[in-house]
C-alpha cells in the first residue's frame, strides 16, 4: 500500500533533509560534551590513572615526577596530576619534537 503525499504536507525530501539537520546538530552537541573517560569528577588525578592517561607504566611517572620533567603537585606524600595540564605538557612536548 502506497500514501500518496497530499497538498501541505512536507515532501520526502524536506523531512530528510530536517532529519540530517538534526542528527547533525545532535552529533556536534555529543562532541562537545565530556565522555565518560573525561568526566568532570576526573579532572585530578592519581599516579596510576595518569600512567595510563599516557600509557607509560607507572614507575616511569613516578621517575618524571622525581625530576620534575611532568606538572604535578602533592597532598602530603601523595602525588596527583590535573588532567587540563598533561595536556598542555602533552601539546608542548609534540611541538618541541617537530
Amino acid at each position: 500500500m502506497t500514501r500518496r503525499i497530499q497538498p501541505g504536507q512536507p515532501s520526502i525530501e524536506l523531512l530528510l533533509s530536517q532529519i540530517a539537520l538534526f542528527l547533525q546538530s545532535q552529533l556536534e552537541q555529543k562532541e562537545e560534551e565530556p565522555t565518560q573517560q573525561e568526566a568532570p569528577g576526573k579532572e585530578t588525578m592519581d599516579v596510576k590513572e595518569a600512567a595510563e592517561f599516557l600509557r607509560v607504566s607507572p614507575w616511569s611517572v613516578y621517575d618524571m615526577v622525581r625530576t620534575k620533567e611532568i606538572p604535578f603537585f602533592r597532598i602530603r606524600s601523595r602525588v596527583f596530576f590535573r588532567r587540563r595540564e598533561l595536556d598542555q605538557w602533552i601539546n608542548k612536548q609534540l611541538q618541541e619534537v617537530r
